[in-house]
């Protein structure tokens, strides 16, 4: 950080500003500018003059959040909520800084906790800068401070990065309003040169890339009917109860659906909503992201869908397309596909410190089996619409899905969060493991 003094004239400045808020739209550009530091009136005055230099259709103010979160909640999981599509400016009067600044004050975090938060917002930040978001950082110093400078020092320095650092300004300063719109200005700017054009490619894997561990999962399991039916029947009434104790312990779930085509996640799914109280679950069908989602970092959508306490989300396909079928279809880069794995392991993570238990299942058959239900679909009238061309389309890149989904298993099926495969070859023999799965989970929250 350091002190700066902008010698600009204030009225070109303003219509600078007002052309780089339109240049970012052009550019598709996101802009986060966070105001910390002095709470007093004088923020509130300059926050004015910077919003009369906008045009009030492409920017937001997020005012500081007046509910108190739960502390298992996800440390940055509201401002996941309020970032800006592309094109667009957000302004937090008061940010993850102040909340952070908070949580020392008032509990006085062990140095175990304060550096996980600052690792947090660390990724958070780098993501948004890699995710084509600008976060611009500006805290006022004054000399009637009624904050605890000392602590606010170690923090600003603490979050001071390559990609994104501070800028301090005096509030006393007598040119404080010029010095302030000149900086939004220079950052805008920077922000607008640094834009580059997508590229797109297709990822490569070699052999050594990936153990495939689908190779050994035996297909030929099976149940009896009998079985199946008392089994079923069983493990739905106790579901239907573990539900109703999830609330009791601020707890949450998160169940999440992949496997081949056909390979009978729909199936699974109302299995298992067939017990539930509907009050208290719901399902997230995920297809590829719409224009609005596009406008926004990948994993924005998810974070939306964050369960409630007491909650089962039920996601039919998931945040997992970034890694699997965006990367074979060419719509992710290679670098983007990367830096998902690491994106998917910490949102999961920080899920998971919100008690909320994530089980993902991998619905496993052959390529016979596929055929097989796709035949079945393609000569029954009630299915027809279940299958389309693309399904087809898919089922020529077996081989390189298979691949995919040998890496994602491997690099994202972690402690917290491990994948489960099933076998589902054999319809009846899958639920049941699946439902089985859920109820030893939710038996040990």
């Amino acid at each position: 950080m350091e002190k700066v003094n902008w010698k600009m004239n204030k009225e070109s400045v303003i219509l600078e500003i007002g052309h780089l808020q339109r240049m970012c739209k052009e550019k598709d550009r996101a802009v986060i500018i966070l105001l910390e530091g002095q709470e007093e009136k004088e923020k509130g005055h300059l926050l004015k003059i910077l919003l009369e230099c906008l045009d009030p259709r492409g920017c937001n103010v997020v005012p500081p959040s007046d509910k108190k979160q739960s502390k298992e909640k996800p440390f940055l999981l509201e401002y996941w909520r309020n970032l800006p599509e592309k094109g667009k400016i957000h302004i937090f009067d008061r940010s993850w800084y102040k909340k952070w600044y908070d949580m020392e004050k008032g509990q006085r975090l062990k140095n175990r906790k304060r550096q996980e938060i600052r690792r947090e917002i660390r990724e958070f930040e780098r993501m948004l800068s890699q995710e084509s978001v600008e976060v611009i950082k500006v805290f006022f110093q004054g000399r009637k401070q009624k904050m605890d400078m000392k602590l606010w020092n170690y923090i600003l320095q603490s979050s001071s990065f390559s990609f994104c650092s501070w800028q301090l300004l005096e509030m006393e300063h007598e040119a404080i309003e010029d010095n302030f719109l000149a900086y939004i200005s220079y950052s805008l700017k920077r922000t607008i040169e640094s834009a580059k054009p997508e590229e797109s490619s297709r990822v490569q894997r070699t052999q050594a890339d990936y153990h495939n561990m689908l190779a050994n999962v035996n297909l030929s399991k099976d149940v009896k009917k009998k079985e199946y039916k008392k089994r079923i029947g069983y493990l739905q009434k106790r579901l239907s109860v573990l539900q109703r104790k999830l609330e009791k312990k601020g707890a949450a779930v998160a169940l999440v659906f992949e496997g081949w085509d056909a390979a009978g996640k729909g199936g699974a799914i109302k299995r298992i909503t067939r017990c539930l109280d509907p009050r208290d679950y719901q399902v997230i069908p995920t297809s590829a992201p719409n224009v609005v989602e596009k406008s926004y970092p990948y994993l924005w959508r998810f974070w939306r869908n964050y369960p409630k306490e007491g909650e089962i989300v039920i996601f039919d396909r998931s945040w997992y397309g970034r890694v699997l079928v965006e990367p074979i279809e060419g719509f992710c880069t290679d670098t983007e596909c990367e830096r998902g794995y690491k994106e998917i392991n910490q949102m999961e993570n920080q899920w998971r410190q919100g008690k909320v238990y994530i089980i993902k299942f991998w619905l496993q058959i052959d390529k016979e089996e596929q055929e097989r239900r796709f035949l079945a679909r393609q000569n029954d009238p009630n299915k027809q619409w279940k299958l389309t061309q693309e399904d087809w389309r898919n089922r020529e890149k077996w081989e390189e899905y298979e691949k995919m989904v040998n890496l994602m298993i491997s690099k994202t099926s972690t402690l917290y969060a491990p994948w489960v495969i099933v076998e589902a070859n054999q319809k009846k023999y899958a639920r049941l493991k699946i439902l089985e799965t859920i109820v030893e989970k939710l038996e040990n929250v």
